[in-house]
């Protein structure tokens, strides 16, 4: 060895040698070797700490809860040497109370400031300045707890050192500062312009207190500034709660509030002055004759900028309005803060009227007619002329023949010739030149004369034609309606039709329900009457009868059969079908596909289960029968395998009998009988069910079984059963009933394995195994031979000693003392335990202590229960304040409880528990006892008690406990836990109270331990351990740092978690998968528990040759020439000095030069344990950094259980770990090395590099751990290298490289928006870089910054953490995202306004619960889009107006929504506002065409006035529902009057006329939109009524012909083909030309399969169709797109054309009247009469949105009750931009009946 050779060599010469490597140290690195007690050091050294004082001061000796206090370290009386550099160093350690304070800042002014692993601050100073004034070094802030009230706490320095750890004197290193109640609480108010006037203020208040009394919180609010009492606040809040008050008027409000903490300090403040004006303006409304005026003033906020308005709507900052009708007039004034006053002016301009009574149109023979001429605003002139004449020309002679009238004078116009005639009636004035006007409006000036025309007069004289035809002529099931068509010249009656000639009614339809010749009849208004009939034969409505002859079987069966006979007058072509089904449902008609006969027999096999036969019949007519038989029960399946069971398992041998028993088969029929086979199923036997197959003779047996079902069908075979019998010789048993002692009987049973035969005294069991008798006397030996049915026999001796029947001998003895007397009672056997007294260990004394005397009467029984009665006389003891009694309590654990009780409070006995109420004192005790106490109460009585207890044989009892049972990679820690205290054993730790020991196990285990009691109790206790898996997953055929062409990912172990990371990017691969992408991959496998193993590979192309970089032959070249520049300058120093032997020195140089790079090494390790960096290795502990504390290396470890003792004793938690420190881990131990450390200090210093010198010079010895450590270089040679790596070290900056990186604490499973920190450990502990950072690799669920990992969405990540000095050390983590819910969607309105215009659209923002809510991504959706679009971002856009519901769900959950009304409209601003319009006659006219009914609606279409009639006047003619629509020319315009005939319409009040191009040879390019229900008569009370269980007319649009008849059909109605060109007519009978109706001329709308009073209105400018049916809670309006319904093919419209909007209006007390649309609104009118003078005639119109929001409801007119005027029908136009509304009503005037229509505008 080079060693051995250095010993020889002269130390002189080494000397010299070692002074010439250290000149190249010094020229490298500045070394200062120390040798001995030698220095090489000329610098100044630094101040000593005896050169200053240390002082610590405070900026205040108090502060108030939650503020800081700052405090300073003083440098004082500071005495320098002057050749001293100046004051290097200062630490201390700083100590304050962290539940009262918390460090908020520190600084230096001086130098920098650091800490140590201790916690003790550093301060270096500044260039080791040189301080001489007194001096702050150290300045810090300290933040009181707010919680801390009234508290002096400590503040000091200790362990205050200076340079080079020299003590420092100190001053005042201590002080107490005193943290003080913050007082009473301090209040905040958050407010916005409380001095601007507002309707509302509000107020946001913040309380600051420690200790707030939250209950204390109170406010009011008060007008001027006078403070309130604390009893006059009441309302309360919550800290930080927004105050919100309304309705307050006037200046100067306060809101004032109350607060307390819980010490009742008290603050009551206010905040600042709050302006509220609730008070409206003032108005007043003047007129100047042709303008209203209104002004108004406000004295507090003061009137708005735009303050006027004539409508509450719109309001401007012009105060004027021009007057052009009547009315009342409304004004506003609106203040700053849009409080709005109200004021009003009458205005009345009205014109004298002339009135007509009569303007019937129908026909008639004379006329009753009364002029009126009525006044207006001024009374009518003297002078005016009252004159009228009849003319049969609609244009006025002025020669005509003029007859004077009296105002109201009533006058006959008698019976005329056939045609028309009109009534002129001259103007009048009043007395302010006003010319009158009519109700017709039908006025016009001739020669500066202005007149009125009334009319036209009808008169008629034309009998009607009669047919009749039937709805259809083929078979039918139903009804069969019968209609008669009538036509006049000038209109039937409306009362035309009847079936009995004698009652007329306007029903033109008979629906007849059997077969028979019927008549009809037909009559006009002249009461002509004709007749028509029809003979029926056609209706059958008897459905087929169905009879099944074999209805149905409960008996199971393989096939069934029926015969099937149907009856029925003529059965439809393929009219009968059948089906099997398993349900009692009837099928769907549509399922009947299987034909037959009639008379047949139907036949079903092959089917299992309850079926049934269904059978379907049809007839020509349509009626149908289903009929269903009776359940047919099928059976065509295999019984099921059946089980043997029996005494013996399967392949087993028996030595007894076996018994067999076959069941568990199941079938549809049930099972008939199991039957089994022995010979492989060749045949087979009946099983008998009720007992089992016994099998008694030796042999072998297989055994085969089958099921038979009820409808004999072999089941499948069961499997084989197999066994053999083969008998064993007998084995006996004996067991006595007790082996105690006992008083009574002695049972002895001998039990055999085989069966028994009868033996004499002893009972035989039922199953004959067994043997019984009783003794009741002791025996020595009563032999009895057992012989078994085999003929095997033994003899038993029988010995019974426990029997024992004698009393018990007793005697007492007596312990007195003046407290107690103790019984001692002794037996002359065993006793047994007796509640109260103590039992002896040899159970032959009883002992008990009484405190009375008295005498005692006492049982004693012995262990067989024959007892002693006994008397006790206790005497002798004193008497005693203190009175108590002794009572013991077993616990479940096997100790006893020692109860004293006593009547007083007692005091506390040490080694006793006291009771809560002092009455007891209680004692649990685990071994034997026997000692006194004295025992005393609270008054100072005392009595001495005597405890006596023994534990008598009780068992020693061990619980064993694992601390992890499944399977897991940590260790395991075993507890046992016994009832008696036990004895060491050697590796197991005793608990303190000797009751338990605790053994850790780090490896699996099965052992059987011997553990023994204190007391010599012994048992054996098996240990087993098979759940710990410490072994690391490997990849089969895989080494770290290997470069392949490929690799499969097969593993030694079952993995859970497969992590690939390539190139950075991490991959996605699977067990089994195979990887041959060339690049650098990151492998990590993580098994069931854990462990994982992490692989650095490299995969090349095929062929590809891959250099790895190594970093350790790059730096043995550096070494290798710094190690011949050693050798050369250490050979030209030898040669300089000219010492002798320089040739043997280079030898030696050179030889360790050569030994350095040798390739010696130590023997190969064995299995290396990765331990966070460190490695273990023959026993020695390596890789373990200098200066590492016992702590910090516990900490760096997995098993923190690990202990490390030096000189046998545990190192402390800050002391460093040494070199042959000896670890102990788990039963293994290891001697820790660290290189450099030679003198196992745990540290590298010049002291490990004197030592080595020392050595290197012969001058000391290594041990085995010392020569470890000092060999730096690990090349197996301790020489000159080693020494100079230690000096390097000593002279640079050592850096501890990380080995590698583990996550110390991370939470993987998070919510969405929460976050967790991962920390994570660089090891070593010590290592100079200990930063790591976090980065996301896989997955967008989570983000990271500065480490910390927030959830964003629901998902998994992969989180990679590396080291910041080495990144290539990493660990990843896999997080799982758990999504927060979405809980709910809200939106903070439920209805919004828009017009139809992009720039008014509006936009919504939805609210999500909770506000952390994953994924808060809604989804927008328009119940309507052709209404209303939504965008993806929730803004809103009309489109067309009506209502749309917006609807927003959770893209999460849709179930989670909130939805929105939209009401879309054109711009929502024009519309007839009826309050303030006024009323004008626009025309009033005779009904002429039919003059016995009213008008019911009507409609103004181009140059034309529509009038709709209902053609019915008694109850005979109520059911003809027929209609006569009128068409009558404008006011103003010429033209003829016609007419059209509707049958099959009902009460019609709608009439709605769109135009369309001509198509016909007359007027007919207008078609009519109406609709119509029934109306019956009800004799009861002789009033019609609304029948809503009849079909009424269905929505039609009807071309309009003048003078036709047009009859709806039921037939026609069902179908959506064109009707018949027959079924219109003209007037006289001749059918319409084909010419004429080429091109459809009606459709018919079905809106539901329900009706009830249909009616509809349109707005074709709009494009608008409205529906109104009648609902139990009102009239329903439902809005659509007219060409959407002009459009459909649908067979019902509601639910399959979209609508634009649907809502209902209340039910209005009087009769409605029409209805119409118009733009954006609806409009709504109703009514009544004058119900023949019980009532004022009165109208009321009502508008609403397409929300069903009425906008106003107004009455518009109101006659006396002398006056019938009915008000029928609404029509809503657009005139010059503006709308108008036409109000019709039916006028009666005497005999006269009018058309009279009004405008409002």
């Amino acid at each position: 060895m080079v060693r051995d050779k250095l010993k020889k060599v002269n130390i002189k010469v080494i000397l010299l040698v070692l002074f010439g490597f250290g000149l190249i140290f010094i020229g490298v690195g500045s070394l200062n070797i120390k040798l001995g007690a030698s220095k090489v050091n000329s610098s100044k050294k630094f101040a000593s700490g005896d050169s200053f004082i240390t002082e610590l001061s405070s900026s205040s000796p108090s502060v108030v809860a939650g503020d800081s206090v700052t405090l300073t370290v003083k440098l004082l009386n500071i005495n320098i040497n002057s050749g001293d550099k100046g004051i290097g160093v200062l630490s201390f350690k700083l100590d304050y109370d962290s539940d009262v304070f918390s460090l908020t800042s520190s600084s230096s002014a001086v130098g920098k400031i650091s800490t140590n692993n201790n916690g003790d601050y550093i301060i270096v100073m500044n260039d080791g300045k040189v301080l001489t004034a007194d001096t702050t070094v150290f300045t810090f802030t300290l933040k009181s707890k707010s919680n801390v009230n009234n508290v002096n706490s400590l503040i000091s320095l200790s362990n205050i050192l200076g340079s080079a750890g020299s003590s420092v004197s100190s001053k005042n290193t201590s002080l107490t500062v005193l943290v003080k109640d913050e007082g009473a609480p301090r209040v905040t108010f958050d407010v916005k312009n409380p001095n601007a006037y507002a309707k509302s203020h509000s107020a946001t208040i913040s309380v600051v207190d420690s200790d707030l009394d939250n209950s204390s919180l109170k406010y009011q609010w008060v007008q001027g500034n006078t403070k309130p009492t604390e009893a006059s606040f009441t309302d309360t809040f919550t800290n930080n709660q927004t105050i919100t008050k309304a309705g307050l008027t006037g200046n100067n409000w306060y809101l004032w509030v109350l607060a307390k903490d819980t010490k009742k300090n008290t603050s009551i403040v206010r905040s600042e002055a709050f302006y509220f004006d609730n008070t409206a303006p003032t108005c007043n409304i003047t007129s100047d004759g042709s303008n209203l005026i209104v002004n108004g003033s406000d004295s507090q906020s003061g009137l708005d900028t735009l303050p006027y308005s004539f409508d509450n709507i719109n309001f401007t900052n012009v105060n004027k309005k021009s007057i052009s009708s009547n009315g009342t007039y409304k004004a506003y004034v609106r203040d700053k803060v849009g409080n709005v006053a109200e004021c009003s002016y009458v205005v009345n301009v009205t014109t004298p009227t002339i009135a007509i009574s009569n303007s019937q149109t129908l026909p008639t023979k004379s006329l009753n007619v009364t002029i009126n001429a009525l006044k207006g605003a001024y009374e009518l002139d003297t002078n005016n002329t009252y004159q009228y004449y009849l003319s049969s020309s609609s244009t006025m002679l002025t020669d005509g023949e003029w007859t004077n009238y009296q105002s109201g004078e009533s006058f006959t116009i008698g019976t005329k010739k056939d045609g028309i005639y009109y009534l002129f009636v001259k103007a009048i004035t009043d007395t302010a030149s006003n010319k009158s006007t009519d109700s017709f409006n039908d006025t016009f000036v001739i020669d500066n004369v202005t007149y009125h025309r009334f009319g036209p007069y009808i008169f008629d004289n034309i009998s009607p034609s009669c047919s009749i035809t039937s709805s259809t002529s083929k078979y039918i099931n139903t009804n069969l309606v019968l209609m008669v068509t009538g036509n006049d010249e000038n209109g039937l009656s409306d009362a035309a039709y009847s079936f009995d000639g004698v009652n007329f009614s306007h029903n033109y339809q008979k629906t007849v329900s059997k077969n028979g010749k019927y008549s009809v009849y037909v009559k006009d208004y002249a009461g002509n009457v004709n007749s028509c009939s029809i003979d029926v034969n056609n209706i059958d409505k008897d459905r087929p009868v169905i009879n099944i002859k074999n209805n149905g079987s409960l008996q199971y069966s393989k096939t069934h059969s029926s015969e099937v006979i149907v009856n029925d007058i003529k059965l439809a072509e393929n009219g009968l079908k059948y089906q099997w089904t398993t349900d009692t449902v009837q099928p769907d008609l549509s399922s009947f596909t299987t034909p037959f006969t009639n008379n047949t027999t139907i036949s079903k096999s092959s089917y299992s289960g309850d079926y049934y036969l269904w059978i379907y019949a049809v007839d020509e007519a349509g009626n149908y029968a289903v009929t269903r038989s009776e359940v047919f029960k099928f059976d065509n399946t295999l019984p099921t395998a059946p089980t043997i069971s029996a005494n013996i398992k399967n392949g087993e041998t028996a030595e007894s009998d076996v018994l067999l028993q076959i069941d568990s088969s199941t079938a549809l029929s049930g099972i008939k009988k199991y039957q089994y086979s022995l010979n492989n199923g060749v045949s087979f036997i009946d099983y008998d069910s009720s007992k089992k197959i016994t099998f008694t003779e030796e042999g072998e047996y297989n055994v085969i079984a089958r099921a038979v079902s009820n409808v004999d069908i072999n089941g499948a075979n069961s499997k084989s059963f197999s066994f053999k019998i083969k008998h064993t010789p007998m084995a006996l048993t004996m067991k006595k009933s007790t082996s105690l002692p006992t008083n009574k009987d002695v049972v002895v049973t001998i039990t055999s394995s085989t069966k028994l035969l009868p033996l004499t005294g002893f009972n035989l069991s039922s199953d004959g195994y067994s043997l019984s008798k009783s003794y009741s006397e002791n025996t020595t030996g009563d032999k009895v031979v057992v012989t078994d049915i085999y003929g095997n026999s033994e003899t038993q001796t029988i010995v019974i000693s426990n029997i024992d029947k004698e009393k018990p001998k007793l005697s007492v003895t007596y312990d007195k003392s003046e407290d107690s007397v103790e019984a001692v009672i002794k037996a002359n056997e065993e006793l047994d335990a007796k509640s109260g007294f103590v039992l002896s260990v040899d159970k032959k004394e009883l002992s008990k202590v009484y405190f009375e005397n008295g005498t005692f009467q006492e049982s004693f029984c012995d262990v067989a229960g024959n007892c002693t009665d006994i008397s006790l006389n206790i005497d002798g003891i004193k008497k005693n304040d203190l009175n108590i009694s002794l009572s013991y309590e077993l616990q479940n654990d096997g100790t006893e409880k020692i109860i004293i009780s006593s009547p007083n409070e007692l005091s506390s006995l040490e080694g006793f528990q006291l009771s809560s109420d002092k009455h007891s004192l209680s004692k649990i005790i685990y071994s034997d006892i026997d000692k006194e106490y004295t025992v005393k109460d609270v008054l100072g009585n005392s009595r001495v008690v005597k405890i006596k207890y023994y534990f008598v044989n009780e068992p020693l009892n061990i619980k064993v406990n694992y601390s992890i049972t499944k399977l897991s990679n940590e260790n395991v820690v075993v507890t046992l836990t016994a009832n008696h205290e036990l004895k060491e054993i050697e590796g197991f730790s005793l608990s303190d109270d000797k009751y338990s020991l605790i053994k850790v196990y780090m490896t699996n285990t099965k052992k059987t331990i011997l553990v023994e009691s204190v007391d010599g109790l012994q048992k054996d206790i098996t240990i087993n351990i098979s759940n710990i898996d410490k072994e690391k997953p490997t990849i089969k055929g895989v080494m770290n740092n290997g470069v392949y062409d490929s690799i499969k990912l097969e593993f030694n172990k079952n993995v859970k978690t497969i992590k690939v990371v390539k190139n950075g990017v991490l991959q996605e691969y699977k067990m089994g998968d195979v990887i041959n992408s060339p690049g650098d991959y990151v492998i990590t496998i993580i098994d069931e528990v854990g462990n994982s193993s992490t692989y650095n590979i490299s995969l090349r192309k095929n062929g590809e040759l891959v250099s790895v970089p190594d970093t350790s032959s790059n730096y043995s070249k550096l070494f290798i020439i710094v190690g011949v520049l050693e050798v050369i300058v250490g050979i030209l120093l030898f040669s300089q000095v000219g010492l002798k032997g320089k040739v043997n020195l280079s030898l030696i140089l050179l030889a360790i030069l050569v030994a350095k790079f040798s390739n010696n090494s130590m023997a190969a390790s064995t299995t290396a344990i990765d331990l966070n960096g460190y490695e273990i290795k023959n026993n020695y502990l390596l890789n373990v950094e200098a200066s590492t504390s016992y702590s910090n290396m516990k900490s760096n470890l997995f098993d923190k259980s690990v202990t490390v003792k030096r000189s046998d004793s545990e190192l402390s938690s800050s002391s460093y770990v040494g070199t042959g420190d000896l670890l102990t881990y788990g039963s293994d131990n290891y001697r820790v090395i660290i290189k450099g450390d030679v003198t196992g200090d745990g540290s590298v210093d010049y002291n490990d590099y004197g030592k080595l010198i020392l050595v290197l010079l012969s001058k000391s010895n290594f041990n085995e751990y010392e020569a470890k450590a000092a060999d730096y270089n690990v090349d197996e040679v301790i020489d000159i290298s080693d020494l100079y790596y230690i000096n390097k070290r000593l002279n640079s900056t050592y850096v501890i490289k990380p080995k590698g990186i583990r996550v110390v604490s991370a939470n993987t499973k998070l919510k969405a928006s929460s976050s967790t920190k991962i920390v994570a450990q660089v090891y070593p502990v010590n290592v100079s870089d200990d930063t790591y950072d976090s980065r996301v690799v896989y997955g967008n669920s989570v983000s990271v910054s500065n480490n910390t990992v927030k959830g964003i969405d629901a998902g998994n990540a992969i989180v990679l953490v590396s080291s910041n000095a080495n990144p290539a050390l990493n660990t990843t983590l896999t997080f799982e995202i758990e999504s927060i819910p979405v809980t709910g969607v809200s939106l903070s309105k439920d209805s919004a306004t828009i017009n139809i215009e992009e720039s008014n659209s509006t936009s919504i923002t939805p609210t999500i619960s909770p506000s952390n809510a994953t994924n808060k991504n809604v989804v927008y959706s328009s119940s309507n889009s052709s209404v209303a679009k939504v965008s993806s971002t929730g803004k809103i856009t009309g489109v067309f107006p009506g209502v749309a519901v917006i609807t927003v769900k959770s893209a999460e959950d849709s179930s989670k929504k909130a939805t929105i009304k939209v009401l879309v409209q054109n711009d929502g601003k024009n519309y007839v506002n009826v309050n303030n319009a006024t009323r004008s006659l626009y025309t009033q006219y005779v009904v002429s065409a039919h003059p016995s009914t009213i008008i019911q609606g009507f409609d103004i279409s181009k140059n034309y006035i529509f009038t709709v009639q209902n053609l019915y006047s008694t109850s005979t003619d109520m059911n003809t529902n027929s209609l006569f629509i009128n068409k009558h020319p404008r006011p103003g315009v010429s033209g003829s009057d016609s007419n059209m005939s509707l049958y099959g319409f009902g009460h019609g009040i709608n009439i709605a006329f769109e135009w369309a191009n001509s198509k016909y040879n007359d007027t007919s390019d207008a078609y009519m939109w109406l609709a119509g229900g029934h109306y019956t008569w009800n004799n009861d009370n002789s009033k019609f009524s609304f029948d809503v269980t009849r079909d009424g007319a269905f929505p039609t649009r009807l071309a309009y012909h003048g003078n036709s008849t047009y009859t709806s059909n039921s037939v026609s109605f069902d179908t959506r083909s064109s009707v018949s060109r027959n079924d219109i007519k003209l007037y006289n009978g001749k059918n319409y030309s084909t010419t004429a109706l080429s091109s459809k001329y009606y459709n018919i709308y079905k809106f539901y399969k329900t009706r009830s009073n249909e009616q509809v209105a349109i707005d074709t400018t709009n494009n608008l169709f409205i529906i109104r049916v009648t609902g139990s809670s009102g009239q329903i309006f439902s809005i659509y797109k007219l060409t959407d319904i002009k459009n459909s093919s649908v067979d019902y419209i509601d639910g399959n054309i979209p609508k634009l909007a649907t809502f209902t209006i209340p039910k209005t007390p009087l009769d409605f009247q029409g209805f119409d649309i118009a733009g954006d609104y609806v409009y709504v009118y109703y009514g009544e009469s004058n119900r023949n003078g019980t009532q004022n005639s009165q109208g009321y119109v009502a508008m609403y949105d397409f929300l069903g929001n009425e906008k106003f409801n107004k009455k518009v007119y109101s006659t006396s009750t002398s006056i019938f005027e009915e008000p029928e029908g609404i029509k809503v136009y657009k005139e010059s931009g503006k709308y108008v509304a036409y109000l019709g009503s039916s006028l009666v005037s005497g005999s006269q009946k009018y058309v009279k229509i009004c405008t409002f505008k």
